[in-house]
């Protein structure tokens, strides 16, 4: 027999482990898994990534037409067309569209009994690109079974479809201290990016931000798996391009002072 952690263990090179509706807006969506074999994510370490795509269109496409609001939903770093800040440190036209491409080519499994057994053993990153709660909770709890480990974010938490089992698995992301106010009152645990050092009670720093000297990675650090007794909330100081992070704070001081920050972005 062939350990778990055997490196003559074979992997599929992805696996579609959703294909259906999305809980944000019912239009089809698919869902896959990548990085089997290995990852080489310098701060999430070797996980398994999970991709939340649109079905009908690539998501370049998807974003420039505003249709991202299928895997992104109200997410305010989700695209200007779909009313948001266009902030996502996700750069679409890298992984997110060479994942879609290869599915469009065929490249990967749909999924069955038999190809699951790849998350035994394995850290698993949901939503490397969209947002969990776009996909059936159902899905979710069958990988957990299996995995190692895994993390998760959702700015979904205050929607009323999103399922309140994700808080088993995944982090409110916020991006406030009124955010992070409104996501612990609904009995989350909170992901807050920053601007400043200023941090609440019962946040930390991310331990695998460079900030902390990147002392560990997600892979080995665990803390973003959702809601556990006596665990910490997790804190980061924005990071990412800075022409994003230069909008996304100007959004954020524009919201506060209670102007329109869509003025800004289509000026």
């Amino acid at each position: 027999m062939i350990s778990i952690t055997s490196p003559n263990r074979k992997y599929p090179q992805g696996i579609v482990i959703y294909d259906g509706p999305s809980l944000i807006d019912k239009k089809r969506i698919i869902v896959i898994a990548t990085g089997f074999k290995s990852t080489d994510n310098p701060k999430t370490g070797d996980m398994v990534q999970v991709w939340i795509l649109p079905h009908k269109e690539n998501p370049i496409k998807a974003y420039h037409k505003g249709s991202d609001k299928s895997v992104c939903g109200d997410c305010k770093h989700s695209s200007v067309k779909n009313g948001g800040w266009g902030t996502c440190y996700v750069s679409i036209h890298q992984a997110p569209y060479q994942v879609w491409e290869a599915w469009k080519r065929g490249r990967y499994e749909v999924v069955n009994t038999t190809n699951m057994h790849a998350f035994i053993g394995k850290n698993v990153r949901f939503g490397s690109y969209g947002d969990p709660a776009a996909v059936p909770f159902e899905v979710w709890k069958t990988i957990c079974d299996m995995a190692k480990s895994f993390t998760g974010y959702t700015h979904q938490w205050h929607r009323s479809f999103c399922d309140p089992r994700l808080k088993s698995f995944c982090m409110a992301s916020v991006d406030s201290m009124t955010e992070l106010k409104r996501a612990k009152a609904k009995g989350w645990r909170t992901f807050r990016i920053r601007f400043d050092q200023t941090k609440a009670a019962n946040e930390i720093v991310c331990p695998a931000s460079e900030e902390m000297g990147a002392k560990t990675t997600c892979e080995k650090c665990g803390l973003c798996a959702g809601k556990s007794k006596n665990m910490k909330d997790v804190t980061i100081r924005i990071h990412g391009r800075t022409w994003k992070m230069k909008r996304f704070q100007k959004c954020m001081e524009l919201r506060e002072r209670k102007k329109n920050p869509k003025y800004f972005i289509t000026k």
